[in-house]
């Protein structure tokens, strides 16, 4: 499926992401559709929209972004006007020094899955995945998060530098092990499939702890834009 090259406007719509209709996909295929999707978008384009997004946007509004425990996101667009629809962001990640350095100790999953396009620097994450996994993703938060984290397979570290695009199933666990600095990703979320995801505090998914979103705070995200 093919989609055009403009993901989305200042205004932050996205007509493009409206058009992949991942809303009627499931979750393995959503990520397929975005992959092949983003496959087509050339790093330069995509550095083009996300300056030309905050050139439009008021300082006050840039600076404002959802705090994860690895970086900041900022939201650059959407499919509707549906909270639940599927959604652009920018992760700004976190210096390697200073803050909650937790993230990298601990493996954990997505409410949704995740399409990244990597445009500037890199990361390494450590992966789980299993290669079973379909559209159907596990929505009960009370399940045994240790049962399940025990059937997927250990893949590895795997390194994803600018250019680089990494897809990641709702089901399937990951950790950043290292970042690079003024690591910045485009994120693409297909439509929410489930309001919580789980971290795994202890060794082979012992101790899980099942989370909700975080509200949005302040950074310096236009900083980091002057760099690209």
């Amino acid at each position: 499926m093919v989609m055009s090259a403009l993901l989305f406007t200042p205004e932050g719509e996205s007509p493009a992401l409206a058009s992949l209709k991942l809303e009627t996909l499931g979750a393995r295929d959503q990520l397929t559709a975005v992959s092949e999707a983003l496959g087509q978008l050339s790093l330069e384009e995509a550095v083009h929209q996300i300056k030309t997004t905050f050139d439009h946007r008021s300082k006050d509004y840039a600076d404002w972004g959802v705090e994860k425990p690895t970086h900041y996101a900022h939201l650059l667009g959407q499919a509707s006007e549906d909270p639940y629809s599927a959604k652009i962001w920018l992760h700004q990640y976190k210096p390697a020094t200073g803050g909650d350095r937790k993230f990298t100790e601990f493996d954990h999953n997505h409410r949704d899955g995740i399409v990244s396009l990597l445009v500037r620097a890199g990361y390494v994450a450590t992966e789980h995945r299993d290669a079973a996994l379909d559209d159907n993703i596990e929505t009960d938060p009370s399940v045994n998060w240790t049962e399940f984290y025990s059937q997927l397979q250990d893949t590895g570290e795997v390194g994803y530098e600018a250019g680089d695009i990494m897809a990641i199933h709702p089901d399937e666990v990951h950790r950043l092990t290292a970042v690079l600095p003024g690591a910045l990703s485009l994120v693409v979320r297909p439509p929410v499939r489930r309001n919580f995801s789980v971290v795994f505090k202890g060794e082979n998914g012992e101790n899980p702890v099942v989370r909700a979103d975080m509200p949005m705070v302040r950074n310096n995200l236009l900083d980091d834009l002057e760099r690209l």
